[in-house]
This record gives structure tokens, sequence and C-alpha cells, in this order.
């Protein structure tokens, strides 16, 4: 099947299940939605309501980054909770399987790293507005079921794992660096939900409010200190080299 008679079809699965719920209105077209790297990622509109849609590319196996079921049921699950998330309207675990969710408007933009006109005093209310949903997030209880809790040693082992998966003339030092951590793991603490690379770029933010949490392709339930340390990365521009620009205050 061609990539056009693969999307075709998806859209007529899509716009099946969005007629059940605007049964008067005309669904549009599936249209990529730019800065999706998880899945492949669409919006589409039923009369004046728009949606985003998530689903597994063709010929792929439902796992990692591209098991859009495992992040609607995340969604899915902190429905209703303080951390603020898009609302999953419709899943089809059919293959290849996807979800739609409400659209949330805002900008996910990183201040330390994106091309912006953001005001300074802006980006700094969006940063200090965070912790507040990073603490909820870790005193939610969603009931979601999970694989075992990843601790440091775990997490450690997932993000080496990446790292090898980069030719070795790319990553010059990196086994030295690897080498370092694994021998500084620290002990685990109490395991909590934790959103993965939980950061501005990946929350939506109306004004200096953030309005939803997004990209959730590798939550757990692990150490909360993995998101936390996500965060101040990208609060401090001097982690990028000649790419960071400094967010006064």
């Amino acid at each position: 099947m061609s990539a056009i008679a693969e999307v075709t079809a998806l859209q007529e699965r899509v716009r099946g299940r969005l007629a059940e719920r605007h049964p008067h209105e005309r669904c549009g077209d599936l249209r990529t939605l730019p800065g999706g790297h998880s899945g492949l990622t669409y919006s589409i509109t039923a009369g004046p309501v728009p949606y985003v849609v998530k689903a597994v590319p063709p010929g792929r196996r439902p796992v990692g980054r591209n098991d859009v079921l495992r992040q609607a049921r995340i969604l899915a699950a902190l429905a209703g909770s303080p951390v603020p998330v898009p609302r999953v309207v419709a899943v089809d675990e059919h293959e290849p399987a996807w979800f739609a969710m409400e659209f949330v408007g805002g900008e996910a933009i990183e201040p330390v790293l994106d091309e912006h006109r953001l005001a300074p005093a802006l980006c700094r209310r969006r940063m200090l507005a965070l912790p507040d949903v990073l603490r909820a997030l870790h005193a939610t209880t969603t009931g979601a079921e999970a694989a075992r809790p990843l601790d440091p040693a775990a997490e450690l082992d997932r993000w080496s794992r990446t790292m090898r998966a980069v030719p070795p003339e790319l990553r010059p030092g990196a086994e030295d660096l690897l080498t370092s951590l694994a021998a500084r793991v620290p002990d685990g603490i109490p395991p909590v939900l934790t959103h993965g690379d939980f950061r501005l770029g990946n929350v939506l933010c109306q004004g200096e409010r953030p309005a939803a949490v997004v990209d959730w392709e590798i939550w757990s339930y692990g150490d909360l200190r993995i998101d936390l340390a996500w965060f101040l990365l990208f609060c401090d521009h001097h982690n990028f080299p000649e790419l960071g620009r400094p967010v006064p205050g």
C-alpha cells in the first residue's frame, strides 16, 4: 500500500470515530502536525472542533516511542488529576493503532535553546510555574499499569543503550562518561509517576500558564530526580555551548 493510501485509510477510520461524537459535522482531512517525534502526529477537525491524532507508523511495531496506545493509557489515567493533559476522545487498537485527543492551543518553547521572541520575564514566569506541575505529577496516583520501576541504574542502562546507538565517531568521550556514571549510581528512592522528558519544550503554555504536558512516550514509574534533572538541564544556557541563550532571572 502506498503512503498516500495508508494515510487515506487511517483518515477514514478516524473520521468514522469522530463522526460518532459529531454526527452532524463534516470531518476534515488529516494534516501532518509538525513537532511530533513519536509515531505519526496529525491534526484533524470535526466541524469547528480541532483534534490531534497519534498513530503507529504502518509496518512498525507498537513499541517504544511508537507505542501510542501506552501514551493514550497514561493520558486517560491522568484525566481529572491536577496534571494538565489533553483529553483522549477515541482509541483504536486495530493495526495500525491510533488515538485522538483534544487539541490544546499554546506554545511549547524551550527558551534557552529555541529561536523565539518571547519576553525574558515571560520565560522566567513559565519556568517558575513548572515546578508546581512537576510536584503534582509526582504526587499523582493513576492506577495505570506500569513495567517494573526504573531505579537510577536502570535509567543509566536505558540512556547508555541510546548513546551506543550513535556511531562512535559522533560521541567522543562517551564511554568514559558512561563508566564514570556507572561508578557513581545513587541509591534509589520510592518510585513515582515520571514523565521522563519534563521540560518547557514538552509543556504547552498559554501566556504564563502551563496548559498541557505533552510527549508522554517514555513515562514510567521511577526516580523523581530524573524529571527534576531534565527540567534543570534546560534552565541553564551553559549546558548548550554555542547554542544556549540566557534567560534573566
